[in-house]
């Protein structure tokens, strides 16, 4: 005997009534988190089936009927779990908030309750079949009281919702990094280190060869014979005496400028307790303002030889033909190239430590 066909009764007839609901998004409006979250799209996708029954004939429900007697049983139910959902988003925003301005530790809690909060939802999401499923047949039984065709009716609801993705924010991840640290205020200083990295080394670029210049004028006024045209030399080794001085001079004024920065980065450093990478930055920073240090005493005696070179140029004055003084100043010259040589490889050293502590900084931004 065929199924539909009930002994004693005659054909049983069957009609499947159909309401699809879709929607591209279980939480729509992100307004409320999206400053520091961004979540999937989570699709929804519900198909209800009130399967009516009658003696050789059964009830077709209109979709304009489904749609009015049943679509909004559905959304309410939908509708509730936006609501939970969006509650533990922002709840979950609050807390990102929290860690971008310095509280917890940072980006592992921020990690950890990411994962704890999509695991909730994505498991809060699988009852929304069955919550649907039972406030359909609540309503068909509530319908059937007034429309007898609904007496038998059965229901069958599908639903299928995507999981949630949660991701931190790309702005905010950084931030939540360094635990609310002022990375503004260590940029700014990086960017000071940075300009000054770049003269030292254009700087160092010029050096050997006005060392080079001062010792080949002094070479040649020990070399001429006649006093006019040793006058003549002497007058240009003072010019570049005072280049040379003059560019030792800046160098000085570098590395007081580099060791403030570095100094001040110290400071900050010190003060970034919840800085991840503080410690590191700070002994970087140390190291940096040791070598300045250093430097500034290798160029501040070049400094000074060279004042002496100055001093000795003008005792020479008329007395171009004093072998003695002429020796000095030789002597003198070679002293403080050595010296300088000696800094201007430092000072190479000093640019790339500097440079790998800026690169250090910029990473945290």
């Amino acid at each position: 005997m065929p199924s539909n066909v009930i002994e004693g009764q005659g054909f049983m007839a069957t009609v499947d009534n159909l309401l699809p609901i879709k929607m591209t998004s279980l939480v729509p409006d992100q307004s409320a988190f999206n400053d520091v979250l961004k979540v999937g799209a989570m699709p929804v996708d519900v198909t209800i089936t009130i399967t009516t029954k009658g003696l050789m004939s059964a009830k077709k429900f209109s979709k304009e009927e489904m749609k009015k007697h049943f679509a909004p049983v559905a959304n309410e139910v939908i509708a509730e779990y936006e609501e939970t959902l969006a509650k533990e988003l922002e709840k979950l925003a609050g807390t990102v908030r929290a860690l971008a301005k310095g509280g917890g530790n940072g980006a592992a809690e921020a990690e950890k309750m990411v994962a704890e909060t999509t695991l909730s939802v994505n498991n809060a999401l699988a009852s929304l079949q069955g919550a649907i499923d039972t406030a359909i047949n609540a309503r068909v039984k509530m319908e059937a009281q007034r429309d007898t065709n609904l007496k038998e009716a059965r229901v069958v609801t599908t639903a299928k919702v995507g999981k949630i993705t949660i991701a931190i924010a790309t702005s905010v991840v950084k931030l939540v990094a360094t635990s609310g640290a002022n990375i503004k205020s260590y940029l700014d200083i990086a960017k000071q280190l940075k300009t000054a990295y770049s003269e030292l080394r254009q700087q160092l670029k010029g050096e050997q060869e006005l060392a080079a210049d001062v010792t080949r004028k002094l070479i040649a006024v020990r070399d001429a014979t006649e006093p006019g045209k040793q006058r003549e030399l002497l007058a240009e080794v003072e010019i570049a005496r005072k280049k040379y001085r003059d560019h030792l001079a800046k160098y000085l004024r570098q590395m007081s400028s580099i060791g403030n920065s570095a100094d001040a980065l110290t400071q900050a450093m010190k003060q970034a307790t919840t800085l991840k990478k503080g410690v590191e930055i700070g002994a970087q920073a140390m190291a940096v303002k040791r070598q300045c240090t250093v430097l500034q005493a290798k160029y501040d005696a070049g400094e000074k030889k060279l004042d002496e070179m100055g001093t000795l140029i003008v005792q020479l004055g008329g007395k171009v033909d004093d072998r003695t003084t002429i020796e000095k100043l030789l002597a003198l010259d070679k002293e403080t190239i050595i010296a300088c040589v000696k800094a201007a490889a430092d000072a190479a050293s000093l640019a790339k430590a500097g440079e790998a502590l800026v690169t250090g900084i910029v990473a945290l931004a």
